[in-house]
């Protein structure tokens, strides 16, 4: 309730004697229960801590335009981060005193996604104001933010976290949640060494392709291109046929979604089979017939395929083009409407 009421200090120490009296608790059930709740209240107080610091986004009264808005109180945005990176801590002991294994390893899996998720807040959502006695800043526009730098910190913090778990599945699953929100924060470096920490390739892969395609979709073309090649690798490592053909198939697919044809075509070697390269060739055309890219379909359907499968993709682009028209004379339709 403290949380909830803005009382974030109560919380603090409210939360902190709760983790006392729960840790002298004999009984491991009720044990385990108290500390999973209060686990759960601390990562709502970092989280809290953290929604202090975005900008102000109050909406002034229009009313009284000649009334002078009252001055907001300069918010000290280190000292927040710095107290939610305490809460966290707490939160990530607490879960390794827990004794139900399973409990433990869910409980510092949501640790971990919580300081991930933080992380992204502070690069998304914090406002990145010019320091005052940083008058070095606008000269070099390389120099990282400060606040990039704590929360390229507490994303590190977060893979820290994510080892201490026992269990491979939820560890790699960790991992991943911490690489999505260095992709979704455009941490690149960071998310690509954290997927780079995931040993099986069938998890790996998708970190990677998530990092790939935020990058494809951002400013960053040439390192979604190294990434992309990275996640094809790792999914090439992966021995049985059926898990590489499905995660081909994803591959493929995010790469189709970003527009990147030509990657996807070459991919297509990654299925084991030739009825599951066609299919894929197949979603390749109708897409680039849907995107405007049929002249670039035609030639590659053209040069590349053999005779017997093109009525095959040809069928396929043709599809793709009459969705695009389809789609825009609906659009049209519905502008007339209004």
């Amino acid at each position: 309730m403290a949380i909830f009421g803005d009382q974030l200090h109560l919380a603090h120490r409210a939360l902190g004697e709760a983790a006392a009296a729960a840790l002298a608790v004999t009984d491991p059930t009720v044990h385990d229960l108290r500390l999973i709740a209060i686990i759960n209240g601390l990562n709502n107080l970092s989280e809290a801590l953290l929604r202090d610091g975005k900008a102000d986004l109050s909406i002034p009264d229009y009313n009284e335009p000649l009334s002078a808005l009252p001055k907001s109180p300069e918010v000290d945005r280190e000292t927040l981060i710095s107290r939610a990176e305490l809460e966290w801590s707490r939160a990530a002991f607490l879960a390794s005193r827990i004794n139900n294994p399973t409990y433990h390893t869910e409980m510092l899996y949501r640790v971990v996604e919580s300081q991930s998720f933080g992380s992204q807040t502070i690069v998304n959502e914090f406002p990145h104001l010019e320091s005052k006695d940083d008058k070095t800043a606008p000269s070099n526009p390389s120099q990282i933010h400060p606040l990039d730098a704590r929360a390229d910190k507490l994303l590190l913090k977060s893979s820290e976290t994510a080892k201490l778990i026992n269990r491979p599945v939820w560890r790699d699953r960790a991992l991943v949640a911490a690489a999505t929100a260095a992709a979704h924060s455009k941490q690149y470096a960071r998310g690509l060494q954290i997927a780079q920490m995931i040993p099986q390739p069938e998890v790996r892969s998708d970190a990677l392709v998530k990092i790939a395609e935020a990058q494809a979709r951002g400013d960053d073309p040439d390192g979604a291109t190294a990434t992309y090649h990275e996640a094809a690798v790792a999914v090439a490592s992966i021995p049985l046929d059926d898990p590489r053909a499905i995660l081909a198939g994803v591959l493929i697919d995010n790469l189709i979604s970003v527009g990147r044809f030509e990657d996807a075509r070459r991919l297509i070697v990654l299925y084991p089979d030739e009825s599951r390269r066609l299919t894929a060739l197949g979603a390749i055309a109708e897409s680039q017939g849907f995107r405007g890219a049929s002249e670039s379909a035609i030639e590659w359907i053209t040069k590349e395929i053999p005779k017997e499968h093109q009525p095959v993709l040809y069928r396929k682009l043709r599809f793709g083009m009459l969705a695009a028209i389809e789609q825009n004379r609906s659009r049209d339709m519905s502008s007339r409407d209004r």
